[in-house]
Protein backbone atom coordinates (compact mmCIF):
# COMPACT_ATOMS: atom_id res chain seq x y z
CA UNK A 1 0.00 0.00 0.00
CA UNK A 2 1.28 3.46 -0.90
CA UNK A 3 0.17 7.02 -0.21
CA UNK A 4 -1.27 9.18 -2.98
CA UNK A 5 -3.14 12.44 -3.55
CA UNK A 6 -6.89 12.56 -4.11
CA UNK A 7 -9.12 15.54 -4.87
CA UNK A 8 -10.95 17.18 -2.00
CA UNK A 9 -13.11 20.24 -1.49
CA UNK A 10 -11.85 20.61 2.08
CA UNK A 11 -10.17 23.99 2.65
CA UNK A 12 -11.45 25.25 -0.75
CA UNK A 13 -11.74 29.02 -0.63
CA UNK A 14 -8.80 29.64 1.68
CA UNK A 15 -7.17 31.27 -1.30
CA UNK A 16 -9.12 33.61 -3.57
CA UNK A 17 -7.99 31.67 -6.64
CA UNK A 18 -8.87 28.16 -5.41
CA UNK A 19 -10.82 25.97 -7.79
CA UNK A 20 -11.98 22.37 -8.06
CA UNK A 21 -13.38 20.58 -11.06
CA UNK A 22 -12.46 17.06 -9.89
CA UNK A 23 -14.90 14.85 -7.97
CA UNK A 24 -14.12 14.26 -4.30
CA UNK A 25 -11.76 11.29 -3.90
CA UNK A 26 -10.54 11.00 -7.50
CA UNK A 27 -6.82 10.25 -7.76
CA UNK A 28 -4.88 13.28 -9.00
CA UNK A 29 -1.53 13.48 -10.69
CA UNK A 30 1.07 16.14 -11.38
CA UNK A 31 0.52 18.52 -14.28
CA UNK A 32 1.93 17.26 -17.57
CA UNK A 33 3.19 20.71 -18.42
CA UNK A 34 2.96 24.24 -17.12
CA UNK A 35 2.87 27.56 -18.94
CA UNK A 36 6.33 29.05 -19.35
CA UNK A 37 5.53 32.59 -18.25
CA UNK A 38 2.74 31.75 -15.82
CA UNK A 39 3.03 32.98 -12.23
CA UNK A 40 1.86 30.55 -9.51
CA UNK A 41 -1.20 32.74 -8.91
CA UNK A 42 -1.73 33.50 -12.59
CA UNK A 43 -5.03 33.01 -14.42
CA UNK A 44 -4.19 29.58 -15.89
CA UNK A 45 -3.75 27.79 -12.57
CA UNK A 46 -1.35 25.19 -13.98
CA UNK A 47 1.32 25.95 -11.38
CA UNK A 48 -1.01 25.48 -8.42
CA UNK A 49 -3.16 22.49 -9.33
CA UNK A 50 -3.15 18.75 -9.97
CA UNK A 51 -5.26 16.86 -12.51
CA UNK A 52 -7.77 14.08 -11.96
CA UNK A 53 -6.74 10.90 -13.74
CA UNK A 54 -10.30 10.15 -14.87
CA UNK A 55 -11.77 13.59 -15.52
CA UNK A 56 -8.56 15.27 -16.75
CA UNK A 57 -9.76 18.34 -14.83
CA UNK A 58 -7.92 20.25 -12.12
CA UNK A 59 -8.14 21.10 -8.42
CA UNK A 60 -6.09 23.23 -6.05
CA UNK A 61 -6.79 21.11 -2.96
CA UNK A 62 -5.75 17.53 -2.39
CA UNK A 63 -5.92 15.07 0.47
CA UNK A 64 -3.39 12.38 1.34
CA UNK A 65 -4.97 8.95 0.96
CA UNK A 66 -3.86 5.34 0.72
CA UNK A 67 -3.82 3.37 -2.51
CA UNK A 68 -4.55 -0.32 -2.12
CA UNK A 69 -2.29 -1.17 -5.04
CA UNK A 70 1.42 -0.86 -5.61
CA UNK A 71 3.60 1.58 -7.54
CA UNK A 72 3.38 -0.50 -10.73
CA UNK A 73 -0.44 -0.34 -10.62
CA UNK A 74 -0.35 3.41 -10.07
CA UNK A 75 2.06 3.68 -13.03
CA UNK A 76 -0.45 1.84 -15.21
CA UNK A 77 -3.33 4.08 -14.10
CA UNK A 78 -1.36 7.24 -14.85
CA UNK A 79 -0.23 5.84 -18.22
CA UNK A 80 -3.84 5.07 -19.15
CA UNK A 81 -4.91 8.57 -18.10
CA UNK A 82 -2.11 10.12 -20.16
CA UNK A 83 -3.04 7.94 -23.13
CA UNK A 84 -6.70 9.00 -22.93
CA UNK A 85 -5.70 12.65 -22.71
CA UNK A 86 -3.39 12.33 -25.72
CA UNK A 87 -0.15 12.90 -23.81
CA UNK A 88 1.38 9.44 -23.93
CA UNK A 89 2.04 9.68 -27.67
CA UNK A 90 4.17 12.73 -26.87
CA UNK A 91 5.88 11.26 -23.83
CA UNK A 92 9.35 11.64 -25.37
CA UNK A 93 8.77 15.40 -25.40
CA UNK A 94 7.84 15.48 -21.72
CA UNK A 95 10.33 16.01 -18.94
CA UNK A 96 9.46 12.77 -17.18
CA UNK A 97 7.65 9.53 -17.85
CA UNK A 98 4.48 8.37 -16.16
CA UNK A 99 6.59 5.94 -14.11
CA UNK A 100 8.59 8.77 -12.57
CA UNK A 101 5.35 10.68 -11.98
CA UNK A 102 3.91 7.77 -9.99
CA UNK A 103 7.13 7.47 -7.99
CA UNK A 104 7.24 11.22 -7.30
CA UNK A 105 3.57 11.24 -6.26
CA UNK A 106 4.11 8.39 -3.79
CA UNK A 107 7.29 9.97 -2.37
CA UNK A 108 5.70 13.41 -1.96
CA UNK A 109 2.48 12.01 -0.46
CA UNK A 110 4.48 9.92 2.01
CA UNK A 111 5.82 13.14 3.57
CA UNK A 112 2.39 13.79 5.11
CA UNK A 113 0.08 11.76 7.36
CA UNK A 114 -2.98 10.21 5.72
CA UNK A 115 -5.88 12.67 5.79
CA UNK A 116 -3.71 15.79 5.53
CA UNK A 117 -5.04 18.47 3.18
CA UNK A 118 -2.32 19.87 0.92
CA UNK A 119 -1.88 22.35 -1.87
CA UNK A 120 0.57 22.24 -4.78
CA UNK A 121 2.25 25.54 -5.56
CA UNK A 122 4.97 25.87 -8.18
CA UNK A 123 6.34 22.37 -7.65
CA UNK A 124 6.04 22.29 -3.86
CA UNK A 125 3.49 20.59 -1.62
CA UNK A 126 2.38 22.39 1.52
CA UNK A 127 0.00 21.42 4.29
CA UNK A 128 -3.18 23.45 4.55
CA UNK A 129 -4.75 24.12 7.89
CA UNK A 130 -8.37 23.07 8.37
CA UNK A 131 -10.90 25.85 7.90
CA UNK A 132 -12.12 27.34 11.11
Amino acid sequence: MIQIFVATTETQGQRENDFYFVPEGEIVTLPVMTCTNEHVDGPCGCKRSMSGINTQKATTTMKISTFDGNLFELDRMIAEAMRKAGWLAREGQLGESYESRAYKISCEAAKFPVGTIVEYRDGQFNKREASR
